[in-house]
């Protein structure tokens, strides 16, 4: 796979919607973070995620995981999400965001999903971004400038339907106000 340059293990922001205008950190997921990362998925149960998905994020982390990342905050591991590639490189996938619920809402999400989206836009052979996420997270997606085309009812579990999008924005805006949701599926 061609890229221009490979993704960056750390990246610090700073924060400026955030009222405590504090420093955060993304960076590159460690084996040692799973834990800090099933605890995420565990407190955004059953508000975003089925509990049965909580097998399907292990199998992530520990086979299927290509490029993933946590968000810190004060040395604590408060959100996580990745990307990966379809079979012939040319779609960069959005993949299991999670964000901790007093994290929500104050534009931690949005930064990291800006970081990643910055990435892919890095990878010469990405023609196009797409998310698969829920009717519990699309609206996150589609404020950042995501395009809904895919609908597929009980997808992830019942009453967890899949929301298929892609990416429209033909630079990396993602809106500086956080949502309360946060969310994607792989």
């Amino acid at each position: 796979m061609n890229k221009a340059r490979s993704a960056a293990p750390y990246l610090e922001l700073s924060s400026k919607t955030d009222r405590m205008q504090t420093e955060h950190l993304i960076r590159a997921y460690q084996t040692s973070d799973k834990d800090a990362v099933l605890d995420l998925l565990r407190l955004n149960i059953p508000q975003y995620f089925s509990p049965e998905e909580e097998v399907d994020l292990v199998r992530y982390l520990e086979n299927k995981i290509v490029h993933y990342f946590v968000l810190e905050f004060k040395n604590q591991v408060i959100g996580s999400g990745g990307f990966n590639f379809s079979d012939d490189k040319t779609t960069g996938i959005i993949s299991w965001d999670i964000l901790h619920p007093e994290f929500q809402g104050r534009s931690f999400g949005n930064a990291l999903l800006r970081y990643r989206i910055e990435q892919l836009q890095q990878f010469k052979d990405v023609q196009k971004i797409i998310v698969r996420t829920s009717q519990l997270a699309y609206k996150f997606y589609e404020k950042a400038g995501f395009k809904l085309l895919e609908i597929v009812e009980d997808y992830w579990a019942k009453g967890f339907d899949l929301y298929r999008m892609e990416y429209v924005r033909s630079t990396c805006q993602v809106p500086k106000e956080d949502l309360a949701s946060r969310g994607s599926n792989t």
